[in-house]
């Protein structure tokens, strides 16, 4: 499905110097958790901030970030690898099968 409006680009509000596990990486945290439900990011594939601040939840996080590789494929940008592996699995499941062959 292609976007019918362009990707927000709104500047997240980061403080790059945020030590780890400080309120202040919580709060870049959540920052980009929202962004990511404004770009479209389900609940589904959200973690939560502590999951990220205190490496609680390393999976959720992976998953959230191949979700916005799918997302921002839509609008042109190159898709992680995975992603483009995702995609070439998915035309060779959908794609008929090929006559069989006479032996």
């Amino acid at each position: 499905p292609r976007p019918s409006k362009p990707l927000p680009s709104r500047k997240i509000p980061c403080r790059a110097s945020a030590p780890s596990g400080s309120f202040f990486a919580r709060d870049n945290t959540a920052n980009f958790l929202s962004w990511c439900r404004e770009v479209g990011v389900g609940e589904t594939c959200l973690f939560e901030s502590e999951g990220l601040v205190l490496h609680k939840q390393p999976r959720e996080v992976c998953l959230c970030l191949l979700e916005l590789g799918r997302i921002a494929s839509r609008y042109k940008v190159e898709p992680p690898g995975l992603i483009k592996l995702e995609k070439e699995i998915e035309q060779e499941e959908t794609a008929p099968l090929p006559p069989p062959s006479p032996v």
